[in-house]
């Protein structure tokens, strides 16, 4: 599977989608739409803040990430069948944390474990921090 970081260039992509899941789904908890501009500043922010912006696994290893972590509406079977198919495992759920279309929504949580953990145990110098832990928002194709 090829990864590529996002560019100005899937801006207007990554806004169609963006926009048909505000206007028809669950998948993302707000009612306001945006344009390509919106899209690009938060390529941007992500980039700036040094999180990669990614379609799938494979650029998250070679960047040294080992857990990548999905986090959508629970109901959405669509998205929960494309991460199991990529390997995700479901590892739980908060209920009514969320609101759309005057209805509580539960929050799922999938993760996929890149890299397992071996015996001498997290690499600060790996990961970059004290905790060992680093964040990096994942963008996946709609299935």
């Amino acid at each position: 599977m090829q990864i590529l970081d996002a560019t100005a260039a899937h801006a207007s992509g990554i806004t169609a989608i963006y926009n048909h899941a505000v206007q028809h789904t669950t998948a993302i908890w707000n009612e306001r739409t945006v344009d390509a501009h919106d899209r690009l500043a938060w390529i941007a922010d992500r980039h700036a803040h040094g999180f990669p912006v990614l379609v799938a696994d494979d650029r998250a290893r070679a960047q040294g990430i080992r857990v990548m972590i999905a986090g959508f509406d629970v109901s959405n079977e669509g998205s929960v069948r494309l991460h199991e198919r990529l390997g995700f495992e479901r590892t739980g759920v908060l209920r009514e944390v969320g609101t759309k279309f005057s209805v509580w929504l539960d929050l799922a949580f999938l993760q996929l474990i890149l890299e397992p953990g071996g015996a001498g145990g997290p690499s600060d110098a790996v990961h970059g921090t004290s905790s060992g832990i680093r964040t990096a928002p994942v963008t996946l194709p709609r299935a």
